[in-house]
């Protein structure tokens, strides 16, 4: 298997990974009840950058590694400020963001440090 569909493959799993968190989240009835915040509104733009970041490394855009790391850099920022809250199925909650931890990383290195970092130079 060739590089490029290895990291293809860890892109759809990191869209996977990053649908399954959302879902996970989103079925919580236990969320605190509350106004929408500024920081609800970075966090919705976080995920759709981030998806967007997705989207243009299957075209192996430099733009898009440039927005894949930014907006990875900017989540684990973020992290620190969320408020804590109960998640019934935490256990699925917590396998999703590890792997998506991984996988970031996975990603970054195969970007910046195997043969593919060519490939985004040229676009």
């Amino acid at each position: 298997m060739t590089l490029d569909k290895i990291f293809k493959i860890l892109l759809w799993v990191f869209l996977i990974d990053f649908l399954i968190s959302f879902i996970v989240i989103s079925n919580t009835p236990e969320l605190p009840e509350s106004n929408i915040t500024i920081f609800d509104f970075l966090v919705i733009l976080f995920a759709v950058i981030q998806i967007i970041s997705v989207f243009m490394l299957f075209k192996f855009s430099s733009k898009g590694r440039f927005l894949f790391v930014t907006s990875t850099f900017l989540a684990i920022f973020f992290s620190f400020f969320l408020s804590q809250f109960t998640i019934p199925d935490a256990k699925y909650y917590d396998i999703s963001r590890y792997t998506g931890g991984f996988i970031d990383g996975a990603i970054v290195i195969m970007m910046y440090l195997t043969s593919l970092d060519k490939r985004f130079a040229k676009y």
